[in-house]
């Protein structure tokens, strides 16, 4: 057991006392979790946790961090693969906040979903993050940042911890037209086990738990969308701290944490300007604040925020996304600067008038087939069958 020490992006951990500032680097955890630790010990090797606090959704029109509540019908599964760019998510600052050291300079890592819907009422999957590629500085020659962060060079790539999702829809949307409309109300929980490098920063090195009740409420043009919940940790750890003083005075210490985020997505298609549903625009925030062992009136550094913009495309059962976030507190785990670009595979039987044609098949996919017997097959409503300029209704 060991404790480990991690700096983020404009952060930083006031010097503990004057007589140390001077050659104290100081710093805070990059990570939205932690690894397992125990008696104190020098950081002489790189730790590592999971420092984006985003994953692969299980919904095919989610966006970058929207999940929406709603589940599909048995068998209907949903592929995702997303890649994300993220700048200087790690550095080291010196005691008058100028960057010392770019532990990560750069960083790009891939979130792999699988899922699989049940009754309509719930999603079972599977997600994995990936660690494609990194860079940082070399911190050897500098005795202050191996006291902080060890010596050992951070991985290139690695796989991270894998998660078991599993998503219960307690009420579901009205679809119209291909949109949501109305309530919808879901229970979303992610467990990870402890199989990924720990060295990556796409690891948490422990088994985590995190459970979020998913709202929704669509209006037609826009739908709104709030995730709320807690994220569990089964052990709690200490980054970048002074390891001549008591833990308890380290502000950078992190465990238990609610997240939460807030989005809307505007739908053109309810204004007609996109009639097969095609395109979605997302305007998001997310958010952590910690609850255990440190709160936010005891130190701000385990806080992060970051708000961002994407748009979604369909086309046929596929979809792409591209979006980007910008850190808003200088919280662990907020990258200044952050891109994602992502493909997602949906096959489904879309019938957008509910007259049981799916719209690939369905010559009117807007309005519904009258069945009276005459010309059933083509999906259209046949206002006059016989063709004498009277309405059939009349």
């Amino acid at each position: 057991m060991r404790s480990f020490a991690y700096v983020h992006a404009r952060s930083l951990i006031p010097p503990p006392s004057p007589r140390r500032a001077g050659r104290t680097l100081v710093g805070i955890a990059a990570a939205a979790s932690l690894v397992m630790f125990g008696s104190p010990a020098s950081a002489q090797e790189q730790p590592s946790a999971d420092l984006r606090g985003t994953y692969a959704p299980m919904h095919h029109e989610a966006g970058l961090a929207i999940e929406p509540a709603d589940s599909p019908n048995t068998g209907e599964v949903t592929a995702n693969a997303r890649v994300s760019y993220a700048f200087r998510p790690v550095v080291l600052r010196g005691a008058t906040d100028e960057i010392v050291h770019r532990v990560i300079e750069h960083q790009f890592t891939a979130d792999l979903g699988f899922s699989v819907g049940l009754f309509g009422r719930l999603t079972v999957g599977l997600d994995m993050p990936v660690l494609l590629g990194q860079t940082g500085d070399d911190l050897s020659s500098d005795p202050d940042a191996v006291r902080l962060v060890g010596d050992a060079p951070i991985p290139i790539a690695a796989l991270g911890d894998p998660a078991l999702r599993l998503k219960g829809t307690f009420v579901k949307p009205t679809i119209e037209n291909g949109v949501a409309r109305g309530f919808a109300l879901g229970l979303d929980e992610r467990f990870t086990l402890p199989l990924g490098d720990e060295r990556s920063f796409v690891a948490e090195g422990n088994v985590t738990s995190e459970t979020r009740i998913l709202v929704d409420y669509g209006f037609g043009v826009v739908s709104t969308h709030l995730a709320a919940g807690v994220k569990l940790r089964a052990d709690q750890g200490s980054f970048a701290c002074d390891p001549d003083l008591p833990i308890d005075e380290c502000g950078s210490r992190f465990g238990h944490e609610l997240p939460f985020v807030l989005g809307v997505a505007l739908h053109p298609q309810a204004l007609g300007i996109d009639p097969e549903a095609r395109g979605t625009l997302f305007v998001e925030s997310r958010a952590r604040v910690p609850i255990d062992p440190v709160t936010p009136t005891e130190s701000t550094q385990p806080l992060a925020w970051s708000v961002g913009l994407a748009g979604r495309y369909r086309v046929g059962d596929a979809a792409l996304l591209a979006g980007a976030e910008v850190g808003l507190l200088d919280g662990v785990g907020t990258a200044p600067f952050r891109a994602t670009i992502g493909i997602s595979f949906a096959p489904r039987s879309i019938d957008t008038d509910a007259d049981r044609l799916d719209d690939d098949d369905d010559k009117c996919p807007q309005f519904a087939e009258d069945p009276d017997g005459f010309e059933d097959d083509d999906g259209c409503p046949e206002m006059d069958n016989d063709g004498d300029g009277m309405p059939d209704a009349r």
